[in-house]
This record gives structure tokens, C-alpha cells and sequence, in this order.
């Protein structure tokens, strides 16, 4: 196996070779560019906890060129995530904390289309501030339904500059979301949103809230377990459905998979899983939902990449690892079948260069914007640290700048990689 810390290793230093300037420079000394979100709670109280909402107001300014710009929006906010919430107080904290706005109407701040939800990503332990950005890209590039939307935001809390955030949709059924019947009292007429999700079983219910498949937990999503039309059925159902697809890709039958799940939707979260060597995809972050249109369990939307795409200290670092094929129980039994390798192969040789395209145009929409970027770590001072999962050789990259190249050398030397092995 090849030394993937070498590698790494690598990649790092030809950044900061490049990229690194004197760290007391001062980062941010041009205009800011970004759509400005400024969120005004009940009382000036802060957003302490994931739980609990306070009441809010929200102004939007400066997005397409204040066309999009509204005021006093009625809502309430609440924190959000796991480790990026809660940090981990003996090894490193996450002072910038990621949030979950709901509006009291549906409104389409952004393009995303209506919804009342927004999700606020810090991005506090990826110091490029895009790698769910050019995850979500790419993914939509590529042709996978229901990817998140997602633009950067210039955030103000409480009249506070807390940084650029990431702003998206939810995964949720929506027509903003993942467009399909939303719950009905047949359960094999409802759309069902499902996650693998590891941290489901210390806050929630097994067999109400949850299933346990194979050593993984796989959360209900949505519908939510408390709306008015739930019952045991639906539960039972899509417990069923997620099961009998999991054993057809196991037994290796392409026929039977075929019957039981969209095996193109499977190949294209792969290559985009594969591409970026997510570390939650054994056992988080990994979605799929069931259509009562085809009656197939489909993969998808993608979501979560903070800890990607060399943001690792294990060896999905290494750009030449091909880490989703054998840590995703999924992945790995349709890899086993030379039908789903030729399928990920012909995907693949179809959109490598739209996928070069789409980072070419993420890096010139980053660059545009650069102060914006730049002034977050005259907010957050975490540039030549690490923080998390950051490897040690982050240290040598210390401006925002060096960060997203390393990010964009990163992949594509991942993308020459996969395709090496799936294009022949």
C-alpha cells in the first residue's frame, strides 16, 4: 500500500511552496463581495443550544445585486451538527458554531426554491471553506437529482461578524430538497428519506426513530416520525425496503439489485464520494430515499465532505486511496459486480471534463471573492493550525488561498486517480 501520509504530504508542501506568504500579513484589505445574512435574535439572546429555537428577525443584502434582498423576515433559530456543534473539549473547540434558520413562510432567499429552512455551515475545521461546496458542484454536474443548492454568505449574528458561511437547503422532501410524495396514509405510496447515521443511537429510539442493518444505524429522516400520518406500517415498510435492497447488493445478483434500487443514482454518489475520500461514509452522512413513483431505493443526496479531500489524518488523505470502495458496505458489494464498475467507469469517462470544468469555475467563483474569504480568519484565527481532523503538514498553509489550491490539487489528483482505475 502505497505511504499515504507521503502523499499527503506532498500535495501540502507543493502548496505552501507556492501559496505561503508572511503569516502576519494582514488577509483581508480589499472590498467584500458576498450577499450579507444578518440575523437578529428575540433580546440580542445567543444561539446557545441545537435544541432549542430563539426567535429571530433576517435581512438579506446584496444578493443579485439587491434584487434578492429582503428585511425583517420573521424566523427562529437554533444550532446544528455534531462535532462542529460540540467540538471536543479535551483535543479542540468550535468556536464558530453552524446553524439551522426556520422562516415562518416559505421564501426562496436564494435561488434554492421555496423552503423554509436554511442550514449555515461554518466550515471552522476546513480552512479552504469549500469542500461541501465543490462536493455539491460536482454532484450537480454530474446529473445527481436532488443535490443541495449552496452559496457563501457574509454571516452577522446579533449585529456580530461571525465569518462566511455556507449557506444550503435541507435534505428533506420538498420540491426545494428531494422532490418526491411526501407521506400519505399508504405507506408504499409515501416518499421516505433515510440516513446512515452513527450518532442516531445516542438520541434516538431503535425501531421508532431508527433500524440497526448490518453494524449501521439508519435514521428516518422524513417524514418525521411525529407527523399525524406515521405509523408502525410506514415504519415497517421502509425498514423492508432499505433491507431487501441491502440483500440483493449483497448477494452479487445484478437482476435483483436492478429490482430494488437505481443503480445509476448508486454510481454517481459513488464517484462523488470516491472522488473526495469522505471519512463519515462508513457510518454517517450517507442518504438515500425510496421513490413510490419506480418503487426503488435510490443513493442520495450527498452531503457532508468538512473532513474530505485530504482533511484527514487517516489514510483517506491520500489522494490515491480509494477509500469509499471497501468502507461503504454498499459500495463495496456493487463493486464486487463488473456491471456497477463498468457503469462508474462509463460515468465517469462521460463527466471527467465537466467535473474539471465545475472546479475551474468553483476556484474563479472563490477568487472573486477572496477578501470575503480572507476576512474570515481575521474573525477566526486558525490559519498554520489544526484543528480536528486536520493532518499535521496543515501548519505549512497559512492563508486562505493556499488552502483552496491544496483542495484543488487535492482532487485532481483524486479524479486522475479513479479515472485510472475505472476508465481503463
Amino acid at each position: 500500500m502505497k505511504n499515504y501520509q507521503m502523499a499527503a504530504a506532498t500535495v501540502i508542501l507543493l502548496a505552501a511552496t507556492v501559496f505561503l506568504i508572511d503569516a502576519n500579513e494582514s488577509e483581508s484589505d480589499g472590498d467584500l463581495t458576498l450577499p450579507v445574512v444578518s440575523i437578529d435574535t428575540e433580546g440580542g439572546k445567543a444561539v446557545l443550544s441545537d435544541t432549542d429555537y430563539l426567535v429571530c428577525s433576517v435581512d438579506v443584502a446584496g444578493y443579485e445585486d439587491g434584487a434578492g434582498d429582503i428585511s425583517g423576515a420573521e424566523g427562529k433559530i437554533r444550532g446544528r451538527g455534531n462535532t462542529t456543534w460540540y467540538g471536543n473539549h479535551t483535543w479542540w473547540d468550535m468556536p464558530k458554531k453552524p446553524y439551522k434558520l426556520k422562516l415562518a413562510e416559505e421564501t426562496d432567499l436564494f435561488g434554492f426554491g421555496p423552503t423554509d429552512t436554511y442550514i449555515f455551515i461554518a466550515n471552522y475545521a476546513d480552512q479552504s471553506l469549500s469542500r461541501d461546496y465543490f462536493a455539491y458542484t460536482i454532484a450537480d454536474s454530474i446529473g445527481l437529482e436532488h443535490t443541495p443548492s449552496c452559496l457563501f454568505v457574509d454571516l452577522y449574528l446579533n449585529g456580530i461578524y461571525q465569518g462566511v458561511y455556507m449557506v444550503c437547503n435541507r435534505i428533506g422532501i420538498e420540491s426545494a430538497s428531494v422532490d418526491i410524495p411526501y407521506i400519505t396514509e399508504d405507506p408504499a405510496d409515501s416518499g421516505y428519506v433515510v440516513e446512515m447515521d452513527g450518532w442516531i443511537s445516542g438520541e434516538g429510539t431503535e425501531e421508532t426513530d431508527y433500524f440497526v442493518l448490518d453494524g449501521n444505524c439508519y435514521a428516518i429522516k422524513d417524514p418525521e416520525v411525529t407527523d399525524p400520518l406515521w405509523t408502525a406500517e410506514h415504519f415497517s415498510f421502509i425498514e423492508g425496503r432499505v433491507r431487501e435492497a441491502y440483500d440483493a447488493v449483497a448477494s452479487g445478483d445484478v437482476a435483483r439489485m436492478e429490482g430494488c434500487i437505481d443503480v445509476e443514482s448508486f454510481a454517481l454518489t459513488y464517484i462523488v464520494n470516491e472522488l473526495f475520500n469522505t471519512e463519515d461514509i462508513a457510518w454517517s452522512s450517507f442518504y438515500m430515499y425510496y421513490d413510490p413513483a419506480d418503487g426503488l431505493i435510490h443513493s442520495g443526496p450527498v452531503w457532508d465532505f468538512d473532513t474530505s479531500s485530504g482533511n484527514s489524518r487517516s489514510e483517506a488523505a491520500d489522494p490515491e486511496c480509494l477509500y469509499a470502495s471497501y468502507m461503504n458496505k454498499w459500495y463495496a458489494g456493487l463493486l464486487r459486480t463488473d456491471e456497477f464498475a463498468e457503469m462508474v467507469g462509463d460515468l465517469l469517462s462521460l463527466n471527467r471534463q465537466t467535473i474539471v470544468d465545475t472546479m475551474d469555475a468553483d476556484m474563479e467563483y472563490l477568487r472573486s471573492h477572496r477578501y470575503d474569504f480572507e476576512h474570515n480568519f481575521d474573525r477566526w484565527g486558525v490559519l498554520g493550525s489544526t484543528i480536528w481532523a486536520n493532518p499535521v503538514e496543515f501548519v505549512h498553509l497559512r492563508t486562505w488561498e493556499s488552502h483552496a489550491d491544496y483542495l484543488y490539487g487535492w482532487l485532481t489528483a483524486s479524479l486522475d486517480h479513479v479515472c485510472s482505475v475505472y476508465c481503463g
